[in-house]
């Protein structure tokens, strides 16, 4: 009897493993990611693959090009016209990473998941945050546990001035290939700036 256990037992070890070694590799997706504030929108095309995630501006003259190791806490901001990069960690990436900005927002608050709701097709665990000091929260996000990701964020500006919106939309589940965040992964981020040119 001991035999017939181990032999099944080792092909269900295995499964296990393969199963958690394929939940760790990490959703890999694109987006249109849509960013509302009190005075202006903000459009960027969003790719992520594991802890890496890419943003590229779509409105206005500016080009944005962004690389951040959500993992590591690192932000790239990527200049190819001057072949240039800044590397920058934590808070100091939110000026020039609206994602890293919204995800501070969260930072010192009291999270608290207030159930589950499903937003553009996914089943998302629903939060809200509230500063220590205050009664109502302040921020609401819908986190999708398939994409690992935030998929919309809603931030209380209060005293009538209404609320800020982050939300991605047409979500396309697909492997991003060899990509700038493939090169990310390699530290050859002068060969990332070059395939963003």
């Amino acid at each position: 009897m001991k035999k017939f256990r181990r032999i099944f037992l080792v092909p269900g070890i295995l499964t296990i493993l393969f199963c958690f070694s394929f939940a760790l590799l990490g959703a890999e997706f694109s987006a249109d990611l849509k960013i509302k504030q009190l005075d202006k929108e903000y459009e960027f095309k969003y790719y992520a693959q594991d802890s890496l995630y890419r943003l590229e501006k779509l409105t206005s003259e500016d080009r944005i090009l962004v690389i951040a190791n959500r993992e590591l806490d690192i932000t790239w901001a990527l200049n190819p016209e001057e072949k240039a990069y800044i590397e920058l960690k934590g808070t100091d990436a939110a000026f020039l990473n609206p994602v890293r900005a919204w995800e501070a927002i969260r930072e010192n608050q009291n999270e608290e998941k207030v159930g589950t709701e499903t937003v553009l097709g996914y089943l998302c665990e629903k939060y809200t945050y509230t500063y220590p000091e205050q009664e109502e929260p302040s921020v609401g996000g819908w986190y999708s546990a398939k994409l690992n990701q935030f998929i919309r964020q809603i931030v209380h500006c209060g005293g009538g001035q209404g609320d800020g919106l982050l939300e991605m939309i047409n979500i396309v589940e697909a492997p991003q290939g060899e990509t700038a965040l493939d090169m990310t992964k390699k530290k050859n981020h002068q060969q990332v700036i070059n395939l963003l040119q």
